[in-house]
């Protein structure tokens, strides 16, 4: 159960579980979070993310042998987002890892810190002076996110929240800061002390009221995630966990002389895959498009659809399909997917399916309560006087 279960339990949260771990799936305000996230400021309960500490003098090569990203790329309070894989190249989970002076972080979506400090001791070598410290009982997360989830952070936080670069995270009182996230937005991860965290989400609420944030369970990220995909074992990895497949070789460094499973997927790599997965959008607003309906070229049946959904921001039908890999490339048309009663004509676009807000707002600028700054770059152009040009 988490750590806020009470204050879940009197807002009328419909639970579910993740990672053993009961918290709200919804508070049946899914329209409403979405917008929050994509507008204003979304917070969730983020305490399914299992927890792990790593340290030990051989921390760094251990971690750095396990993990197939570069850890030599990141320092004291950086993190790197990467995956760790099996013997075969395929995707185990995507990882965080923070580094915290003389120990790593882990944050995993898709175990708990005891899978993790499992999974990672079976590739421990004899000998290794690595200490592995599970903390999800000392800490729970919080998840604060929207093109203004920064000026709040920095109303509660302080300033120096709004120079905060990408995946780095700073220590506040009680725990730490992490700017990071999968959904296009500015995105804070809090993770906080078990002791504090009750009244931190108390004080998120409060002062988060004026800017119209939304409290949220684990739904809200069926949408998010439609527009901006990333990786989820229950989704698209049902459907193949290859990260050349998935299009994720970008979490992944190529050039490291040692990963778990580099041989495997480098040899995948040079002989070359037969499908990837490609992002798509119907031409009609109404379809019924399903999981697993074929996609065709023609007559020909060149992949299967492996998520789908209609996105309100897109106000369209989108989703990715695992196709041929001749055909596995964005900004095509001539394709069509089965429907129940006829082929629906799609064309491939490259994802993220949406233009994020957030790239409208400028910290330094702009401001979601303060009347006399413009909220964004558009508000900004239309303050604008007539026959002037804003600087953007």
């Amino acid at each position: 159960m988490t750590h806020l279960a009470s204050i879940h339990r009197y807002r009328k949260a419909v639970m579910s579980e993740r990672n053993g771990i009961t918290l709200p799936a919804s508070f049946n305000n899914e329209a409403s979070a979405h917008g929050a996230l994509r507008e204003s400021i979304l917070l969730a309960d983020y305490s399914h993310f299992g927890l792990l500490e790593v340290s030990g003098e051989d921390r760094f090569d251990f971690l750095d042998r396990v993990v197939a990203g570069d850890l030599a790329y990141i320092r004291e309070e950086q993190a790197l987002y990467s995956l760790i894989l099996d013997n075969e190249g395929y995707i185990i989970t995507d990882i965080y890892v923070l580094c915290d002076d003389e120990r790593y972080l882990l944050l995993s979506e898709w175990f708990t810190g005891k899978g993790l400090a499992d999974l990672l001791g079976h590739y421990m070598k004899s000998g290794e002076s690595v200490i592995l410290k599970t903390r999800n009982r000392e800490n729970g997360v919080l998840l604060v996110e929207g093109p203004y989830s920064w000026e709040l952070m920095a109303e509660i936080f302080g300033i120096d929240v709004i120079g905060l670069p990408y995946m780095e995270f700073m220590p506040v009182e009680g725990g730490l800061l992490f700017r990071g996230g999968k959904h296009g937005e500015f995105s804070y991860k809090l993770i906080m002390e078990v002791a504090v965290l009750a009244d931190v989400w108390k004080q998120l609420q409060e002062h988060g009221e004026r800017y119209d944030i939304e409290v949220s369970g684990l739904d809200f990220q069926i949408a998010a995630r439609l527009e901006n995909p990333c990786w989820n074992p229950m989704i698209l990895g049902k459907v193949t966990r290859c990260p050349i497949e998935l299009q994720m070789q970008w979490a992944v460094r190529y050039d490291k002389d040692e990963f778990v499973g580099r041989d495997a997927l480098k040899r995948r790599l040079e002989e070359g895959v037969k499908r990837r997965v490609v992002g798509f959008c119907c031409e009609e607003s109404i379809v019924d498009v399903r999981v697993g309906s074929r996609v065709f070229h023609g007559d020909r049946i060149i992949g299967e659809v492996a998520v789908v959904g209609y996105s309100a921001f897109r106000q369209a039908v989108i989703g990715q399909a695992i196709i041929d890999n001749s055909y596995a490339y964005a900004g095509l048309g001539g394709y069509t997917i089965e429907s129940e009663d006829e082929k629906v004509a799609i064309s491939t676009v490259p994802v993220p399916f949406i233009g994020n807000f957030s790239f409208l707002v400028n910290p330094s600028e702009h401001s979601y309560v303060d009347p006399s700054r413009p909220k964004s770059f558009l508000d900004q152009v239309e303050r604008q006087p007539a026959g002037e040009e804003a600087e953007i």
